[in-house]
């Protein structure tokens, strides 16, 4: 409802994760007065939105840039294909190491295009991080931080399945983190403060959740 693009796909991906999660580790199956239940609430939300004259206007923008030409489709995208090219190029001239935590805007214009949106400015606008969680990773830390981006990933998730009693309470914990760092955040920076205090407290809770029982005690106490 705040008409951020980013903001529409990273609740779908939320409420898509979580729902996988109560499937398959819940066992939950919706009966017909949930189903109903939902489908009601969802007409009445839908219902609501499709009156906001602002919301339609953004919308249809969106709808039309995808079947019209590649400028407008970029311009709809807040002009971020100019940066997530430069932060390929980034990464293709350090591959290994990257660029360096939070140093993209210093090495923007050694690798942006003559005519990059961003520099044809007046005056020139240099973004701050990629607006892409992967891209941002693989231009200012290469190689190394996309690998240990992932072994982090599978860490954690190990951590969860090898936990007790308050691994069902923690999952929701752990979600967020996940959907916060995930590829698809194209909003915040995944090295800037903001989000990073997100993906840090969320792991905090979740894992401390997961590792102790519904009365507080830690499995080795439990044992």
């Amino acid at each position: 409802l705040t008409l951020h693009r980013n903001a529409w796909l990273m609740l779908c991906l939320s409420l898509s994760a979580y729902l996988v999660f109560v499937v398959f580790t819940v066992r939950w199956r919706p009966r017909m007065p949930a189903i109903v239940a939902g489908g009601v609430i969802m007409g009445i939300a839908l219902g609501f939105v499709s009156t906001q004259e602002s919301f339609k206007g953004r919308l249809l923008s969106s709808l039309n840039a995808v079947v019209e030409d590649e400028a407008q489709f970029e311009a709809q995208l807040g002009q971020r294909p100019d940066i997530w090219r430069t932060a390929v190029s980034m990464f293709r001239d350090n591959a290994i190491t990257g660029v360096g935590p939070r140093s993209f805007n210093e090495a923007y214009e050694t690798y942006a295009d003559e005519d990059d949106y961003w520099l044809a400015l007046n005056p020139p606008q240099v973004p701050s991080h990629p607006h892409q969680t992967g891209l941002e990773i693989a231009a200012e830390s290469g190689l190394l931080g996309l690998v240990g981006a992932f072994f982090a990933f599978v860490f954690v998730f190990w951590l969860w399945r090898a936990s007790g009693p308050g691994r069902l309470a923690a999952a929701p914990w752990l979600i967020a983190a996940a959907v916060v760092a995930s590829p698809t955040n194209i909003s915040k920076a995944f090295y800037g403060s903001v989000t990073s205090s997100l993906i840090w407290w969320f792991l905090a809770v979740g894992l401390a959740m997961a590792w102790c029982g519904r009365d507080g005690e830690t499995e080795a106490d439990m044992s």
